[in-house]
């Protein structure tokens, strides 16, 4: 994205702790190395990174059909490949989410109908997702996951009328998407993200950093992003290392960290690129910095790097990442799952409170019911004090969305993780901060 970071320092609230005596919740000290990009909960990679690419304006977005007084939503989410394992759970999310709105008596009285498609893991099939749930005149989409995908398709769902919510894409390119006047987001994007990481830096005290990052249009962008935010905090930074894309040996830009005075490391890159540098960086440090790394670390796929790892060079990382796990009773499970709960009942609210299955009118009236209003937790009493003329707070199974004036939450519960000798990310399960 390009909209960089936002200015006001942000409050935090601190969820449980930590068992080691490392620093927890917010990040500024003597070595932090931090990789951002954004992954499911469950350490599955997602190409979310933030582009420097400004995306091609969107086309009309006066929808191309008329109402027909039945609320069709559809889900475009991964049934297949590794985005399953996040795509999957919400599914089920978004279609127990529909069933309890059908119980409750469904919108404009009729019931909610649900299509489903497989975002798949090409955007080929992608767009065949798309295709199908346009042919069955879809009125809103849950959906992508990929920023990835979103990017690629948002263009042609926007000139379809379609009002999207996207429950996992967090890419900065999306924050100023032209055109968001049909687009949401349940999940923070990157930006948020970054604050959280300048304050996981803080957190550890120190006075200077250093930004390593993967030289692409994904990391350049989140890279400015966190500079500018540890920035905020009185983090001096030093001049940025930069890493290759089509490097396979970064052992000369580990010892050249080495040899510096680095304080805290930042490194912003995907799952390979990543561990690639912090192989060579254990290789290189005798007496590791703190470092901090983003959620594509956490990857099962990079297990085997992380058990390989010096104990002292292991226990100097830390992570942070979006929250994706269950914190709240009655959440639903998986992975972001409720990232596409909520992306339900916020359309079928807005549906509700525009009285209208027009996408436009929909989209009008979602961040209203998110924001404005009585609180209620549930589609049943939300619809129930709108039914009264009052106005609305939905607040969901985890919580308050935040819905703000672009389209985006505007809050974020970010998780800190760490490794252990098994290699596996530990989830500290209710740690976590919000920004």
């Amino acid at each position: 994205m390009s909209s960089g970071v936002p200015s006001a320092d942000p409050s935090i609230t601190v969820f449980g702790m930590r068992p080691l005596l490392k620093p927890t919740l917010t990040v500024g000290a003597a070595g932090l190395l931090v990789i951002t990009s954004c992954t499911d909960d469950a350490g599955n990679a997602q190409d979310t990174a933030p582009s420097t690419a400004q995306p091609a304006p969107a086309a009309s977005t006066e929808p191309t059909r008329e109402s027909d007084g039945v609320l069709t939503i559809g889900v475009l989410l991964p049934q297949t490949g590794e985005g399953s394992s996040i795509g999957n759970p919400g599914i089920a999310a978004a279609t127990q989410a529909v069933n309890e709105i059908n119980t409750a008596g469904g919108v404009l009285s009729q019931p909610v109908r649900l299509v489903i498609a497989d975002e798949g893991v090409t955007l080929e099939e992608s767009q065949a997702g798309v295709d199908s749930l346009l042919s069955q005149n879809v009125d809103a989409i849950v959906g992508p996951a990929s920023s990835t995908v979103a990017m690629d398709v948002l263009d042609e769902l926007m000139a379809a009328g379609v009002v999207t919510c996207s429950p996992t894409a967090t890419s900065m390119a999306l924050d100023d998407y032209p055109n968001r006047e049909l687009f949401f987001r349940t999940i923070p994007s990157d930006s948020l993200t970054a604050v959280g990481i300048a304050g996981q830096a803080s957190r550890t005290g120190v006075t200077a950093a250093t930004v390593v990052f993967l030289d692409d249009e994904f990391g350049r962008p989140l890279a400015r992003a966190v500079s500018a935010s540890l920035s905020t905090r009185s983090i001096e930074t030093n001049p940025d290392v930069l890493l290759r894309p089509d490097d396979d040996d970064y052992a000369d830009e580990a010892r050249a960290l080495a040899e510096s005075s680095p304080g805290t490391i930042v490194l912003i890159a995907d799952g390979v690129h990543g561990w690639q540098m912090l192989d060579a960086m254990a290789a290189a440090f005798d007496d590791p910095p703190n470092i901090i790394v983003n959620d594509p670390m956490r990857s099962i796929d990079f297990s085997s790097h992380a058990v390989a790892l010096p104990p002292v060079f292991r226990e100097a990382i830390e992570g942070v990442s979006p929250n994706g796990s269950p914190t709240e009773d009655g959440e639903p499970a998986g992975p972001f799952a409720t990232n596409s709960y909520d992306c339900v009942n916020l359309i079928a609210l807005a549906a509700v409170a525009s009285e209208s299955d027009d996408p436009a009118a929909i989209a009008a009236e979602i961040r209203a019911v998110a924001v404005e209003g009585a609180d209620c937790k549930t589609f049943d009493e939300c619809a129930d004090k709108i039914s009264r003329n009052n106005n609305v707070n939905y607040e969901g199974p985890r919580g308050r969305v935040f819905i703000g004036e672009n389209g985006d939450t505007s809050s974020a519960l970010v998780k800190i993780f760490w490794f252990d000798e098994s290699g596996l990310a530990n989830d500290p399960g209710g740690l976590g901060v919000t920004y």
